[in-house]
């Protein structure tokens, strides 16, 4: 398969271990469980990323509710960005996960990046690493990896 040639760069957000939920999230989050997540969107946005990649345990467990599975669709759709996300240990993809009853898994979009190597570094949950990970591929076939902060204060994270 010929890939075509890039004629601008392609920035990515990575972040993992968000972990969505309506318990131990929720309360250190000012009550919002989805706050995590919203604060990663949020620092994509902020960044122009053209691609946020969100790798396991971005649900806390496969029995939350449908309120807070609505509420995740609402905040991804409110972030108009491509997402791929990957289940982890804690939600793992199963009949009857979030992502089968929070129709979470079946977004189907395309996106094609690179073909080359790229570095990968652990960011953690942003509560804890209060930062998600830049990937910008250039179009000279460069990779290039820094972090951009996560605005923890306004979503009640000191």
């Amino acid at each position: 398969m010929l890939l075509t040639p890039r004629q601008e760069d392609v920035l990515i957000v990575h972040s993992s271990d968000l972990h969505v939920d309506d318990g131990y999230t929720a309360r250190a989050w000012g009550g919002d469980g989805n706050a995590p997540l919203a604060a990663v969107l949020e620092a994509a946005q902020a960044i122009k990323a053209d691609i946020v990649l969100l790798t396991g345990d971005i649900f806390e467990h496969n029995r939350l509710n449908a309120t807070i599975l609505e509420r995740t669709r609402d905040v991804l759709a409110a972030a108009r960005l491509p997402v791929v996300m990957l289940p982890g240990n804690h939600d793992p993809l199963m009949r009857g996960s979030v992502w089968d009853r929070g129709a979470l898994g079946h977004w189907n979009r395309k996106v094609q990046v690179g073909d080359g190597d790229v570095p990968a570094r652990y960011s953690g949950s942003p509560d804890y690493a209060k930062t998600v990970n830049v990937i910008r591929l250039t179009s000279s076939d460069k990779v290039g990896i820094s972090h951009v902060p996560v605005d923890c204060h306004s979503h009640g994270i000191i």
